[in-house]
């Protein structure tokens, strides 16, 4: 589409154009914001941040960004991250390369920083949780171990940690056990993911001949099911031993099994780019192939991006082994 867009070799006449996250533009947006869209504006802006440049190995250069424009407006405040945070990214991006010189102050919040040598020291019982891995393999070891301690997550990419047919029969179990009226597609779809006993064999003939049109409580489903309102879900949804033993594990803790936000989160520095929590866990572990990387700009980049996330805590957790980075 972008190609397309260039070939047709006319863009819209505009009085602004801004180019957000200009610094992660790959070669052809490049083409096409210069030789497409700046032309026919009056006014061009393009906003970013070179020590956020974190996609070198989609083919991003962060040169170009730093020589877009000569005209360079260096804003100098930053609405998230507090003074501590601030004194540890300042002395991460010194050892970038190339960048553009900034000044720029923190937040009125002093905040903190925490180092740790094992993630499970960090007390991850209450408040607000972004853990941040440099890679998909760290952030699997990071939801293994968090699964094993009983904690409730969201992992970028696979969604919360109990399996979604399980959350959605909870959920509907429970509408169900308020009377709440469903759908025959609903009721159908339920009765997919129910243990072999709930419907009766009766029931699930019944399900076909109901009027799809209409709405059906349990009080209208009669013997259709051999189940009543007052049976826990663990005796209607299907769910292995081992989840079960994880969701009660959770429920001990104290954590809600659905409750809509989750309240931590999993996922790799780059997903989690835009992104903000009160408080940040960063693994310090890394791969040998980022280690040895000759690019290590973008990876002082990846890992400031990872640190700037925190508006209150940053919690960085060391690696013991050589392809550790070092903060």
């Amino acid at each position: 589409m972008i190609q397309d867009f260039i070939d047709q070799g006319e863009g819209p006449s505009l009085d602004l154009l801004i180019v957000d996250e200009a610094q992660d533009l790959v070669p052809m947006q490049w083409d096409m914001v210069k030789k497409i869209l700046v032309p026919r504006a009056k006014k061009t802006f393009y906003a970013g941040d070179d020590d956020q440049c974190i996609y070198s190995w989609m083919g991003v250069d962060v040169k170009d960004f730093l020589n877009a424009s000569s005209n360079k407006i260096i804003l100098d405040q930053s609405y998230r991250i507090p003074l501590h945070v601030h004194g540890i990214v300042e002395n991460l991006v010194e050892r970038l390369s190339n960048r553009q010189p900034k000044v720029w102050q923190p937040t009125t919040k002093k905040g903190s920083v925490v180092w740790h040598y094992d993630m499970m020291d960090v007390d991850l019982r209450t408040g607000e949780w972004l853990i941040l891995a440099r890679t998909n393999y760290i952030a699997n070891k990071v939801a293994n171990k968090l699964k094993e301690s009983g904690y409730l997550f969201w992992k970028e990419g696979s969604g919360w940690s109990i399996s979604p047919n399980v959350l959605n029969g909870i959920e509907v179990w429970n509408k169900i056990c308020k009377n709440q009226q469903l759908s025959i597609s609903e009721w159908k779809s339920f009765s997919k993911i129910t243990q072999p006993h709930v419907f009766t064999k009766h029931g699930k003939r019944v399900l076909t001949s109901l009027d799809p049109e209409k709405l059906y409580s349990i009080e209208h489903m009669g013997d259709c099911l051999n189940v009543s309102a007052d049976t826990h879900w663990n005796q209607v949804v299907k769910v292995s031993d081992k989840e079960l033993t994880y969701i009660n594990s959770v429920r001990k803790s104290g954590e809600k099994i659905w409750n809509g936000s989750p309240r931590i989160k999993v996922s790799t520095i780059h997903k989690a780019k835009g992104g903000e929590a009160d408080n940040v866990l960063l693994m310090l572990e890394s791969s040998r192939a980022c280690a040895e990387s000759p690019d290590q700009d973008s990876e002082i980049r990846t890992f400031y991006v990872g640190a700037t996330r925190a508006k209150q805590e940053l919690h960085i957790v060391e690696s013991n082994k050589d392809n550790g980075f070092r903060l």
